[in-house]
């Protein structure tokens, strides 16, 4: 049995004054900028609709004619002089531009995510991109202008402080509930009261999942529609059963969203023939999963009390 916490039930009742927000504020300071933005001018040589039809060593052929294409107006980007322009106009490629973009927010003109990551590694001192290949063709890019991120004012971050603040104070208040639930539901049960009735007192309600196994490749494999039925935080889920015995509550267990305490109602015993063979690579998982969390569970702390959440 499962209980979930997520800090969704907590921040509509957070208050944050604007003695908060302003105490933040200066405590961030150096992370509170904006988003430095791009501008970029690009050619694009995409096949045509035709050839994005074709399949195999067509479509091979009709790529790589592009590509050399491409490379050939790259090449001429790179002699002394060049103009971004002129090699355009000399290769016969219509130039386009963007407006001011971010890397969370790109131009919608470029369509491919790795073409605006592009555009954030060229410098004032090498302008041009290399050929850029997506799915149907070839692009190469020009820096055209670069907004340098700011300093945000109190009034420009206080909606992203506020937000930074509530969601801290929310997973605060989820690891604390969860402490106490763990404890009030154990102590409930040693005193030998059923588990609805525990699970009342400390006002939380529990989902009961089907039986699984700790390990369970083969079954996954032979029944691909059980691991798609299975909910998000079920690694969490298994990590948290895995040191339980029957009758036990689990610690509260951080997870993405909130965290998770975990009531082991009953445990069979394994295959012993198979469970011999998987000991050590389950093991090793187990420890690999459980670093994964508490690295996880620190790196977001360390964001939090950096600013970067309300940065971004």
């Amino acid at each position: 049995h499962v209980v979930r916490l997520t800090p969704a039930e907590f921040s509509k009742d957070i208050k944050i004054s604007d003695d908060d927000v302003q105490k933040y504020y200066e405590s961030h300071k150096a992370a509170l900028k904006t988003e430095e933005k791009r501008k970029v001018e690009f050619v694009s040589l995409p096949l045509s609709d035709e050839q994005k039809k074709l399949t195999g060593k067509e479509r091979i052929d009709a790529l790589q004619k592009l590509a050399d294409r491409a490379n050939d107006f790259s090449q001429a980007l790179l002699e002394k002089g060049a103009d971004f322009h002129q090699v355009a106009a000399k290769f016969q490629l219509p130039v386009e531009t963007t407006g001011e973009f971010t890397v969370s927010a790109p131009d919608p003109k470029l369509k491919d995510p790795q073409l605006a990551a592009a555009a954030f590694q060229l410098t004032t001192q090498e302008p041009n991109s290399d050929a850029l290949q997506e799915a149907n063709g070839f692009y190469v890019l020009y820096l055209a202008g670069v907004v340098q991120a700011r300093p945000l004012t109190l009034e420009e971050s206080k909606s992203k402080i506020v937000d930074a603040i509530k969601t801290r104070r929310a997973q605060e208040m989820v690891s604390e509930k969860g402490a106490k639930i763990a404890h009030d539901l154990r102590e409930g049960l040693k005193a030998g009261e059923p588990l609805s009735s525990a699970l009342g007192k400390v006002n939380a309600k529990a989902e009961k999942l089907e039986p699984f196994t700790l390990l369970d490749e083969s079954d996954v494999k032979d029944e691909p529609d059980k691991k798609k039925e299975r909910p998000p935080d079920f690694l969490a889920i298994k990590n948290a059963a895995s040191s339980l015995r029957p009758g036990d509550v689990s610690e509260f267990f951080p997870w993405e969203e909130g965290g998770i305490v975990v009531y082991l109602e009953k445990q069979e015993p394994p295959d012993q023939s198979k469970y011999q063979e998987g000991k050590s690579a389950f093991e090793t998982r187990i420890l690999n999963n459980k670093r994964e969390i508490v690295f996880a569970e620190w790196l977001r702390e360390r964001q939090s009390e950096a600013g970067l959440g309300a940065a971004t």
